[in-house]
């Protein structure tokens, strides 16, 4: 419910964004974070249709929408908020936060398995819990902090008709006229930014379907290796993954100035394809040798942060006017999280596809289980390969010196109407230029 609730958020909480402005919106997914975590962590199991995993389902949705909040306002944010020289790479720093959050949760999962026996029910409420923190310590800077170069682009909230007299701050204005602004808001941002839209949220579907699907699935490849027989020990392993992943964010902040995003997303695909496509080919072997095993489906990981999982997030936030930026990044991010939903579905279903009526229990063989993890590794790299050629051919081209960012949608449409009909989808939603 976390995923599905990241899809609402994104998309709500960006076009709000775009109407009202950054830094209200910044406060509002802060406080959803903190008050989902909080709350998962103090479910009580009572009798009723309304118990714990149902009041667990709950909140963890109301976490999603807080955390899919933060995708568009962390990008917009960063992205108004720096010289255009810095740009990417402070996006890429920003985003490379996530990298840090994994270790952080994979040291939760190690201390407590490790601290408190068998004692489950703290352990997850605790983990649960903690998630809260991060959250709480932001939420002063945040309250602190000034609207971004939205201000000046959008001095008052955004009306979408031009005769329109009657303003969102007016006691007048109601729920559901502001809930019907906010649906036309963002069909209009569509219709403008279709072609655009069609790359970046492809890819980042694409993308997730794949990252999500990996990620899911880590504990039975570590326990394929023999590395994950416990509780502690798929702790430890997933430890292990993520300190093999970590440098990926580093080395995008390092070298996407000098590759460029573009060209960045490119590589990820291929080298990610081509981990993939090894691991499900060698296997086999690859099961009599632990630590290799674990190192090669470790640069999975690695060359999916120093790569596509970082330039996903990056190229939305620069190639889209300030106005319609949240929206967009926000429309991009949902369909990421639509492809987490659906890589985790169909591969479940792949890697259960040798067992027994499609379900691998206890009693499957690991033959069996192997032989759906060397499905679940070739369709990866399958799609890995499609993100390439999706990208290639879709996405916005944004290598190069960043020269200049206009925060202007007149001054972009300008540019473009100069160009020409032929090449107007492929510039009419951007304002970088190079």
């Amino acid at each position: 419910m976390a995923l599905v609730g990241a899809v609402v958020g994104q998309i709500g909480f960006g076009s709000i964004a775009d109407m009202i402005g950054r830094r209200r919106v910044f406060i509002m997914t802060c406080s959803m974070v903190i008050f989902g975590a909080v709350m998962s962590a103090t479910v009580q199991n009572t009798s009723g249709s309304f118990g714990i995993f149902s009041q667990l389902t709950f909140w963890r949705f109301i976490l999603g929408v807080g955390i899919g909040g933060e995708y568009p306002l962390s990008a917009s944010i960063t992205s108004e908020s720096s010289q255009s020289q810095d740009v990417v790479r402070n996006l890429a720093m920003v985003f490379s936060m996530q990298g840090i959050g994994t270790i952080l949760c994979s040291l939760v999962l190690v201390t407590v398995t490790n601290t408190m026996g068998d004692n489950y029910d703290t352990q997850w409420r605790l983990a649960l819990g903690l998630g809260a923190v991060p959250m709480a310590c932001s939420f002063y800077f945040r309250w602190k902090m000034h609207e971004t170069s939205w201000a000046n682009e959008i001095n008052k909230p955004l009306l979408l008709h031009e005769d329109s007299t009657t303003e969102y701050s007016s006691p007048s204005y109601s729920i559901i006229a502001y809930f019907r602004e906010g649906l036309a808001f963002v069909w209009q941002t569509v219709q403008t930014h279709w072609w655009a839209l069609l790359g970046t949220a492809g890819s980042w579907f694409v993308l997730d379907v794949v990252f999500y699907a990996n990620g899911l699935f880590s504990g039975q490849v570590t326990t394929a290796m023999g590395l994950s027989t416990s509780t502690r020990g798929e702790a430890s392993a997933a430890l292990i993954l993520q300190c093999i992943a970590l440098p990926g964010y580093m080395c995008t902040i390092l070298f996407i100035d000098r590759i460029g995003p573009s060209n960045l997303q490119l590589i990820g695909f291929v080298a990610t394809a081509f981990f993939f496509l090894l691991l499900a080919v060698l296997q086999p072997y690859l099961l009599q040798v632990p630590p290799l095993y674990i190192i090669l489906y470790g640069l999975t990981f690695f060359f999916q942060n120093f790569g596509a999982n970082a330039t996903t997030y990056i190229i939305p936030s620069i190639i889209y006017p300030t106005n319609h930026r949240a929206t967009c990044h926000g429309i991009s991010a949902a369909w990421g999280k639509m492809g987490a939903i659906v890589g985790a579905e169909v591969f479940l279903y792949l890697q259960n596809s040798f067992c027994r009526g499609d379900n691998c229990t206890d009693d499957a063989t690991a033959e069996q289980k192997n032989n759906g993890l060397r499905v679940v590794f070739s369709v990866c790299g399958a799609l890995s390969i499609f993100g390439f050629f999706w990208s290639y051919f879709l996405v916005k081209n944004v290598n190069g010196p960043l020269l200049e960012v206009s925060n202007s949608e007149e001054e972009a449409e300008d540019m473009e109407s100069k160009k020409g009909a032929s090449g107007s989808l492929r510039t009419q939603s951007s304002e970088v230029h190079y």
